[in-house]
């Protein structure tokens, strides 16, 4: 695999379009994309990022006002920065996934997205794999493909993030968190599905403090009946075919 490196201290970017087709490697450089400018990686599976250290500075992006990268391949993050988690500013700028393959999300360490956009063509069933926790400031956007996420490997919402709730071909296989910091009631959407079948919920959580809590949804294709469950008096019956 081939990539187009940069190592040097920044890479401004300013109102336009870069291309790069065969992946790119940010080692060590603070990448600046700002006046509303988008770095597009394309070139399918080869059509990687990967951020990294190189020993004296930590691999960055700061995304000022808006801006966008598009990537076609893996996103890898092997920087041991804990602060930024790559993106200095996750409440802008937008990360979209528009690969016509299954795409991961990947490395030693997790990433912060301010907007997460799923528009990966791969075909049904498939979308973007989650191997590292994912964290999601500003919205989730889910257009086209599957997010396969796992207990370890989770997708988390962060407070007040706005998602709608997905369609048939695109939403949450997994566990789902939504962090919760708000004194009042907050009605929160929730898309998941499992497989191909999609069953998005609402949860609406009232709160007597601002402390911050996590809500961690999933959907199992199963009958509730077999969790042994004792059920009110105001449920008649339960679903022999999915649970939450």
């Amino acid at each position: 695999m081939r990539f187009f490196k940069y190592t040097a201290c920044g890479l401004f970017l300013l109102t336009h379009l870069w291309s790069f087709t065969q992946g790119l490697v940010n080692n060590g450089a603070t990448i600046n994309i700002s006046g509303g400018g988008t770095i597009d990686i394309n070139g399918d599976t080869i059509a990687g990022f990967l951020n990294q250290d190189n020993g004296t500075d930590t691999g960055r992006v700061n995304i000022i006002d808006s801006g966008a990268i598009l990537l076609e391949g893996d996103w890898e993050n092997n920087s041991n920065d804990m602060t930024y988690k790559v993106f200095m500013s996750p409440a802008n700028g937008t990360q979209v996934f528009n690969g016509t393959s299954t795409q991961e999300i990947r490395g030693t360490s997790s990433t912060n997205f301010g907007v997460l956009t799923i528009d990966n063509t791969s075909g049904v069933g498939n979308g973007v794999r989650l191997d590292q926790p994912t964290y999601v400031f500003n919205e989730l956007v889910l257009d086209t493909g599957i997010v396969s996420a796992s207990t370890i490997n989770f997708l988390r919402m962060e407070d007040s993030t706005f998602t709608a709730l997905g369609n048939s071909g695109s939403f949450v296989d997994g566990p789902l968190r939504r962090a919760l910091s708000l004194s009042g009631t907050r009605t929160m959407r929730l898309p998941l599905g499992k497989g191909n079948d999609w069953r998005p919920a609402e949860i609406s959580p009232s709160h007597s403090t601002s402390s911050e809590y996590f809500y961690t949804a999933e959907l199992f294709n199963a009958s509730a009946h077999a969790l042994g469950l004792n059920y009110p008096p105001i449920i008649d019956s339960a679903s022999s075919v999915h649970y939450y």
